[in-house]
This record gives C-alpha cells, sequence and structure tokens, in this order.
C-alpha cells in the first residue's frame, strides 16, 4: 500500500502562471535532447543541439561512436557553466528498483510528486527519492507545480529509511575531478616548471603551475636551505605571488597532489631527487607528528610518505602532536615505503637533551 504523502497532489510553492519575460526553456533531467555530433575528441562526443545550444556525451556512454554529423540523442542531466554546455547521458536510467538493491552511484528515474523551495521529492517504483534544491541544475525549481508528475532522473548518492537521495550535481563534479586527474597526469617526474607561489602554510609552499597547485614541502625547502646554510648563503624565504622554478618529484592523480622540489637556477638537471634516493637511510627528514600514544607516533612527511617513531625511540622528549620535528631515518619498508623513524639529537648524540635543533 503506497503511502498516502506521496501522492502526487502536493505543490509546496505556488506555481506561476507565466515563464518570467527573458528566462530560458527549462530543461529537466531526464529529458530527450537531439542534436548532431559536431566533433569527438578523447572524453566527449559534442553535439550542436537542435534549436540552439552545445553539449557533450561521454565516450564512455557509446558502444560504438557516433561520426560527425550524425543525428543522436541523449538524456539531459545538468549544465556545465564553466565550459558552456550541457552534460548529456545515453545510459538508461531504471525506472523501477528494489530498496533492498539500491545502491550508490544508481542512474534512476521517477515521477515528481513534490516540488518546491527545498527540492523535489520523487516515486521510482515503489521506493521515495528526494533531490536537494542544491544538487539540481539551475532553473529547474523556477516553477514547481509544472514538476508534479514529470519524470525527473537522478544519481543516487545515499539511501536511508527506505528513501533514496538523489543528485545532479554528482555528476558535474564528477566531471571536474576527471578533468583535474586528467591535467595532473599531464606532468611527469623530474619536470622542470616555472610556477608562482599561491600560499605558504606549515607544510610548505602552494605553487600556482598554471591552473592547478603542486606542493613544495617543506622538508625539501629546509633541505636546500641547509645546503646554503653550509654553502655560507642566506636561507630561502618564500611569499605569495613570488615567481619560483620547480621541479616536479612526485605525481598522484588519484589523489589529486603533485609534489615539487625546488630547481637549481644555475643547473637545469639539479634539485630532483627521486624519493626512493633522498630518503635512503642515514638520512634526515622534517615532518609533523600526526598522534601519539603509549606504543608511538605517526609522523608525516611529505605527500605519500609517512613515518613512524616509536615511544623508545623518543628519548625522554614529549612533543605534541601537530609539531614540526626534525627525524633521523632508521630504515624503511621495503613494499609500503614506510619509513622507521628517531628524533634527530644534536651533535648526533641521541641521549642530548638539548632542543635548540627543533
Amino acid at each position: 500500500m503506497g503511502d498516502p504523502a506521496m501522492k502526487p497532489q502536493r505543490i509546496l510553492v505556488r506555481p506561476t502562471s507565466q515563464t518570467r519575460p527573458g528566462d530560458s526553456p527549462i530543461r529537466v533531467p531526464g529529458e530527450p535532447v537531439q542534436g548532431t555530433v559536431s566533433g569527438i575528441d578523447g572524453e566527449d562526443v559534442q553535439l550542436e543541439v537542435t534549436g540552439g545550444g552545445k553539449a557533450v556525451i561521454p565516450t564512455t556512454d557509446f558502444t560504438s561512436l557516433p561520426t560527425v554529423g550524425d543525428a543522436i540523442e541523449g538524456l539531459y542531466l545538468i549544465d556545465d557553466p564553466a565550459a558552456g554546455v550541457a552534460i548529456l547521458t545515453k545510459k538508461t536510467p531504471a525506472t523501477e528498483v528494489d530498496v533492498s538493491k539500491v545502491r550508490p552511484g544508481m542512474f534512476v528515474v521517477g515521477a515528481v510528486v513534490e516540488a518546491g523551495k527545498p527540492g523535489l521529492r520523487i516515486r521510482c517504483g515503489e521506493v521515495a527519492g528526494f533531490f536537494p534544491a542544491s544538487q539540481l541544475p539551475a532553473g529547474v525549481l523556477r516553477e514547481p507545480g509544472k514538476l508534479l508528475r514529470k519524470n525527473v532522473a537522478g544519481v543516487v548518492t545515499d539511501v536511508r529509511k527506505g528513501e533514496m537521495t538523489l543528485s545532479l550535481r554528482t555528476v558535474l563534479d564528477r566531471r571536474q575531478k576527471q578533468k583535474t586527474e586528467r591535467h595532473i597526469s599531464s606532468f611527469r617526474e623530474g619536470q622542470r616548471l616555472s610556477g608562482t607561489v599561491a600560499r605558504v602554510t606549515d607544510f610548505g609552499c602552494f605553487v600556482d603551475l598554471g591552473g592547478i597547485d603542486g606542493l613544495l614541502h617543506i622538508s625539501r625547502i629546509e633541505r636546500h636551505n641547509e645546503q646554503r646554510q653550509e654553502n655560507g648563503d642566506p636561507p630561502i624565504a618564500f611569499e605569495a605571488k613570488q615567481p619560483i622554478d620547480v621541479i616536479v618529484s612526485r605525481v598522484e592523480p588519484d589523489r589529486g597532489r603533485i609534489g615539487l622540489d625546488l630547481a637549481d637556477p644555475d643547473d637545469p638537471t639539479a634539485g630532483y631527487t627521486p624519493a626512493d634516493e633522498a630518503q635512503s637511510e642515514a638520512d634526515e627528514v622534517t615532518g609533523i607528528l600526526r598522534d601519539l600514544s603509549a606504543l608511538g607516533g605517526n609522523v608525516y612527511v611529505e605527500e605519500g610518505v609517512e613515518g613512524w617513531i616509536a615511544t623508545s625511540r623518543l628519548a625522554g622528549h614529549s612533543p605534541r602532536p601537530g609539531e614540526l620535528r626534525r627525524f633521523r631515518i632508521l630504515s624503511r619498508d621495503a613494499v609500503t615505503g614506510r619509513l622507521e623513524l628517531t628524533l634527530r639529537m644534536r651533535g648526533g648524540d641521541d641521549d642530548d637533551d638539548d632542543d635548540d635543533d627543533f
């Protein structure tokens, strides 16, 4: 027996009788859109939409790619304002779902039973779903009354108490994430680049590399400053908007991270040391103590590099979580790359209680 509250008769916001002057036609997610293929790149099939506008369909939606000039149809999902296109799909949404089998990522469609400022509530078979207003394309709720009984498609992001939470925004977010990953994948370890310091933090400097930031970790900066001190040169200091030459030391597309090292202005090949060489035994590193228990603490060294210091290696000192400390590497796990650390002591003496070096 259906839920009386879900009958398609409730309007939470009074609809207007006419579209306001200057308003463009509203597309509803799941609505068919026709167009002509104007181009194909590695990620998208590009369309000139019938009636005006541009749209894209991911190439992964096709079992066989169309050719330029073909007339095709896709279902509207959401607009990408930055790219000036509508995002379509060739996927077919589920019209009936079993609440016990609903999972995040499912593409579903259902009839609107409630519409208003908070969002849309739909029925997909016997399962209710709710679109928060923030997860819908702009303008969809302009005339909520006109959406009643219309089918609206969306992606499941959560299921609680038998009701689905739905979104279209997740499509745009995933697209942006994939774009960022592709951008990061274009960088190569050892690549020399010119950038601008975006901001300075306790962890180091974030450097703008042209639309994406890389991190010049504090440990890299301190290593260079120690070398400069040995040569009698003043330490390097950074500030926002300062031009800087760097070398890519680590690329992690799945984590959205680029690690950097300082480049030697007098030597185009200097400044880059692979991580496995930079952190051999007897080397020293600067890291931040993440936490501390009776057994020891985890240490953040740099992107992708973690360490562990046992309580017995603290030599009576009581560092606090969040503190920046200097450590000496005792060993490195050949499989995980995890470092076993000890506190660096003045003059190499592990019994020295002087903290001036930290």
